[in-house]
Order: C-alpha cells, then sequence, then structure tokens
C-alpha cells in the first residue's frame, strides 16, 4: 500500500511525505541523509523541492502544511 493513498495532497510524492514527516519530528538534513543513504546536499535538493511544490520557505511553515494536511 503506499504511503500517499489519498490522505495527503498528491502535489508531493511518497518519499517527499516521508522526509516531510522526519523534518516534523525533528531530523536535520544529516539525519535524513543516514536515514536514506544519501549524501547531506542530495536531501536539501529534495526539501528544497518540497517547499517549491507547497509554496513554502522554510521548516516551520512545513510543520504547520503537514499538520494542516494531515501528515503526520
Amino acid at each position: 500500500m503506499s504511503v500517499n493513498s489519498g490522505l495527503y495532497p498528491d502535489i508531493l510524492s511518497d518519499e517527499e511525505i516521508e522526509i516531510t514527516k522526519w523534518i516534523v519530528g525533528g531530523k536535520t538534513n544529516k539525519d535524513i541523509a543516514g536515514i536514506y543513504n544519501y549524501t547531506e546536499g542530495t536531501v536539501k535538493n529534495k526539501v528544497s523541492k518540497i517547499y517549491e511544490k507547497v509554496g513554502i520557505a522554510d521548516r516551520l511553515q512545513l510543520a504547520v502544511y503537514a499538520v494542516e494536511n494531515g501528515i503526520e
């Protein structure tokens, strides 16, 4: 079953939703890089893409977006 099972906005991929959950949970880019075996730069790029997709500028706004859209 897909993580993005209709509860979350269709604009984010399953991986982007998971990364959003990690960010809301307080993980740093370095932490997330370790989880996915990515470089910090790759995570930074992915986080920037999430921000762009949902029209926000920082982690605090992402946390608000996540709560408002049921991503927890």
